[in-house]
């Protein structure tokens, strides 16, 4: 995963009308401040209109970040998170972003919506995916959220190689 550039990011889906009712607020926010990335769970052309929206269906950026309920909105600085507002608190929003009138024809308080990466049923679907263990930046270590049935889904994959599993490899690297 590229590191997420300083500036905002929203975790969100179409699915969730909470993460719905919260695109005016959005808009506000690209209008005022960038940069704005927007992770859509489940539809790359959602939120329309907006830029900086990326294709997260694969939920590797919710699963780096422990996306658990959406909308969420995040503050980077200096490549780590300042701040986060969990589902939408007009109140905790504008304070995050320092924007006074932020979702002013927003109702004040909406729950959020549970992200995709920990909805039911998430486990099975992704239970026979081929899982990449390597890529071209190097190893990829892929934080399953935190649920057991997950984990093991993932691990259900992966091949042993061995009498107990898979086999240890030690490589002696010299300079």
């Amino acid at each position: 995963m590229e590191k997420p550039p300083d500036g905002y990011i929203v975790f969100c889906k179409r699915a969730c009308e909470t993460c719905a009712t919260v695109v005016p607020a959005m808009k506000e926010i690209a209008e005022v401040i960038t940069p704005l990335t927007i992770y859509s769970q489940d539809d790359p052309g959602f939120p329309e209109g907006l830029p900086g929206v990326v294709d997260d269906t694969a939920l590797e950026t919710s699963f780096h970040f422990d996306i658990e309920t959406v909308p969420t909105l995040i503050r980077m600085e200096d490549g780590q998170e300042t701040g986060r507002a969990v589902g939408w608190d007009r109140a905790e929003w504008r304070t995050l972003t320092g924007m006074e009138g932020l979702g002013g024809d927003l109702p004040e308080f909406r729950p959020g919506c549970g992200a995709k990466n920990v909805e039911p049923g998430i486990a099975e679907e992704l239970k026979d995916a081929i899982v990449p263990k390597f890529r071209q930046d190097g190893l990829h270590i892929v934080h399953a959220g935190g649920t057991a049935g997950l984990f093991s889904a993932i691990i259900g994959g992966w091949v042993a190689s061995g009498p107990k599993g898979s086999q240890s490899v030690t490589k002696e690297v010299r300079s």
